[in-house]
């Protein structure tokens, strides 16, 4: 997600006038976009949340991402995948949108030759990452007895749930904007996973194959949240729950 001063004004606004308590990220790349972005204005605004994750799938964009939030004492970069990852295999594997891309010609969607292998791939590297890593990093250190072991950094399942246990009915921020192919997947788990929880919800690439079905659900449950901002050619929004209250 690149910086765009409409989205800057909007999220600065909603940290301001709120006590976000907790981040959730999906995607973090290098750490120099939406991530930045959004720590800038917390420290800014002096509104720095008890805790911040951001989880990227791609061993060496986690390292150059950790190295580039060192200076953000409150995030706490994680490599792994956000949500399940057989599950994400099996959404992947079963999603009828690759039947039809016929009817999404509006949609944009990567490598159209066989976007569902690449799909595939995206999600998996993580885990091949880390295998080979490790392998690497034990013939390595065989080599060099006692000159200083490298750190093995292991690769984090299914963390958006152990985020949304850990969240205790506390104001949030989810950003998502994670593997592609498992967009709608990752924002259907949030859906699920923090039903009757109160927090801010922001989507990037919703015109793409990745959130167009989250935007469109969005834009017709009211119920379930709030349409706070809105930029099509720019590819975000930001939206906000509804959690139904108890009656007693």
């Amino acid at each position: 997600m690149e910086p765009d001063p409409q989205f800057i004004e909007v999220m600065e606004e909603v940290i301001r006038n709120n006590k976000i308590r907790a981040v959730f990220e999906s995607g973090t790349y290098l750490g120099t976009g939406s991530t930045e972005t959004l720590a800038k204005l917390f420290v800014d605004n002096n509104r720095k949340p008890e805790k911040f994750i951001t989880v990227e799938t791609n061993v060496s964009y986690f390292k150059k991402a950790k190295k580039n939030l060192a200076k953000y004492n409150f995030i706490k970069p994680v490599f792994g995948l956000s949500v399940d990852y057989l599950e994400a295999v099996k959404f992947l594997v079963n999603d009828q949108v690759f039947k039809e891309l016929d009817k999404y010609e509006e949609i944009y969607i990567d490598h159209l030759v066989n976007p569902q292998h690449f799909y595939l791939q995206e999600i998996m590297i993580g885990a091949v990452q880390v295998g080979l890593e490790k392998k690497s990093l034990k013939k390595k250190n065989n080599r060099f007895f006692g000159s200083g072991k490298e750190e093995i950094i292991e690769f984090k399942n299914n963390v958006l749930s152990d985020f949304c246990c850990d969240v205790n009915h506390e104001l949030s921020l989810v950003v998502l904007d994670s593997a592609a192919g498992i967009g709608f997947y990752e924002f259907s788990q949030v859906n699920q996973l923090m039903h009757n929880m109160e927090y801010y919800l922001v989507l990037d690439d919703i015109e793409h194959l990745k959130h167009f079905r989250s935007r469109e659900y969005i834009e017709t449950h009211p119920e379930e949240y709030r349409m706070i901002s809105l930029n099509k050619e720019a590819g975000w929004l930001i939206a906000k729950s509804q959690p139904k209250k108890n009656v007693n």
